[in-house]
């Protein structure tokens, strides 16, 4: 009870700061502010590890013009992504900038690995372009640096969907760039699976879908049942919940809301029959 206590401190201590980040532009909206650029990620996937390296990162403004580009850092690390599901957090770079609006982080991944077996079978995973001009991801909604204050843009790395096998049972990764998402104002999703004898379910896949549409994003619980999603931009949501051994749970019509951490509570999966 005390690890689940906290976790939603911290993750409501998220949201809220998200939030913040993403005021609209008043008072403070001329001068130098400061951003900073972190990274998760919401894994369902069977690899063992995928471990990037992040070079360049650049800040592209909502002008126009790629002459107010500024770069976050040359070296944003090595980082093994998975490490980072549900609410998992690393910093890679941060800047002073002028305060504006700043629509597109271009982000150059100069090499990728995935390895499986607990390390035993390693793969390098190829990166389309991502080594030279860098992969140009979208914020959603915009980040806005005020002057005097700290703003925050979160990568949301898909690995489940980021890194595909192509064609299947060659032992070929490709990168897939579109997989990933950057946002700066968004709400917190977090609960904690369970079976019918109150025994917490590990491995559980938890999808989150746009309400009767695509698959935005996925993770899978940890050991004590809970999972959490720390980067759903404001609206209406389904999830999907299910593990080898039990019926699929669903539930429709999910709101999310920006700053805030909706607890999902216990999801009870029932056995399949016999």
């Amino acid at each position: 009870m005390t690890r689940r206590l906290t976790l939603l401190t911290t993750l409501t201590s998220i949201a809220l700061a998200l939030t913040a980040c993403g005021a609209p532009l008043g008072s403070g909206a001329s001068g130098t502010g400061h951003a900073t650029v972190e990274l998760t990620d919401a894994p369902a996937t069977d690899a063992s590890s995928l471990t990037v390296s992040f070079g360049r990162i650049d800040l592209v403004p909502a002008d126009g013009t790629d002459t107010g580009i500024r770069r976050v850092t040359t070296d944003g690390g090595t980082v093994d992504v998975l490490t980072l599901r549900n609410g998992g957090l690393t910093a890679l770079g941060g800047i002073d900038l002028p305060a504006g609006t700043y629509h597109q982080l271009r982000l150059v991944v100069e090499n990728a690995t995935i390895a499986f077996n607990a390390g035993a079978d390693v793969f390098p995973v190829t990166v389309p372009s991502g080594a030279q001009s860098g992969i140009k991801i979208n914020v959603d909604p915009p980040l806005v640096v005020r002057g005097g204050e700290t703003s925050t843009v979160t990568i949301d790395f898909d690995a489940a969907r980021g890194v595909i096998e192509t064609p299947p049972g060659s032992q070929n990764y490709l990168f897939k760039p579109t997989a990933i998402r950057a946002t700066t104002i968004s709400g917190v999703l977090t609960g904690n699976v369970e079976d019918d004898t109150g025994a917490p379910v590990e491995g559980a896949t938890v999808d989150v879908s746009e309400a009767g549409g695509a698959l935005v994003t996925s993770t899978v619980t940890e050991p004590d049942g809970s999972f959490a999603i720390i980067t759903l931009p404001e609206g209406s949501y389904d999830l999907s919940v299910s593990a080898t051994g039990f019926q699929t749970l669903d539930q429709n019509g999910l709101t999310v809301t920006a700053g805030v951490t909706t607890d999902l509570g216990t999801l009870t999966l029932t056995p399949v029959a016999p």
